[in-house]
């Protein structure tokens, strides 16, 4: 199975304010970019902090696609898979948005979350296991089909996908802007890798629109945390 993150970040690392604002760190490109991406996955995992903060489908705008882009891999509804450890029922899901015919939410979690309520709320299954995981997380996904999963974040979610050796592809949008803030968020938080385990990464591609650079790495399966 294919695992691969997608983000946006300033110039000096971030994501976003050190408030955690929901602020436009691309392009209208790098936008379109993300529906290409999505276009070629079979699931889009996130964690619950994100989905809370932007409780929206995430799935491609066919608007967004052009001759030439990579073709979608893709028949039916992509999976949004979100791994939290509260539930989402604290999301202020904006009316008539769930459920979406183009997408099956499943929410991966501990016992305890309302399934009824998420089942409600959102038309969404309910996953649970005494301690969730991304690894449990991402072979479920491989159980219901899935061969390719784009990680959106945040940034302990995608740490931990590395961390667990899952992750094979990073996609990086390099936007000329400056945010700064120690406590910012970054495209890869958690805990850190200390210094004998810090992973190299290969350039496959690098993409310049304006003043805007669109980086394509793997991580080679030597260069893994373990």
């Amino acid at each position: 199975m294919r695992v691969f993150s997608n983000s946006a970040m300033s110039a000096d690392g971030k994501l976003g304010t050190v408030a955690h604002d929901h602020v436009a760190i691309g392009s209208a490109e790098d936008r379109r970019f993300m529906s290409v991406l999505r276009a070629q996955a079979d699931a889009v995992l996130v964690g619950g902090q994100t989905f809370r903060n932007w409780p929206l489908p995430l799935v491609e705008d066919p608007a967004d696609l052009r001759p030439g882009d990579p073709p979608a891999c893709r028949a039916g509804p992509v999976v949004n898979a979100v791994l939290t450890r509260s539930g989402l029922l604290g999301a202020r899901a904006r009316p008539g948005r769930w459920p979406d015919p183009r997408v099956r939410l499943v929410v991966f979690g501990p016992p305890g979350l309302d399934a009824a309520a998420h089942r409600e709320r959102f038309g969404a299954e309910v996953r649970t296991r005494a301690e969730p995981d991304v690894t449990w997380v991402l072979d479920e996904l491989q159980a219901l089909g899935c061969r390719s999963v784009l990680v959106e974040g945040g940034g302990d979610l995608i740490f931990s996908v590395l961390s667990a050796g899952r992750l094979d592809e990073v996609f990086l949008t390099l936007a000329p802007k400056l945010i700064g803030g120690a406590r910012a968020p970054t495209p890869l938080d958690g805990e850190g890798l200390p210094a004998d385990r810090i992973v190299d990464l290969r350039l496959r591609s690098v993409r310049r629109v304006d003043d805007e650079l669109f980086l394509h790495y793997e991580v080679p399966r030597a260069a893994r945390p373990r």
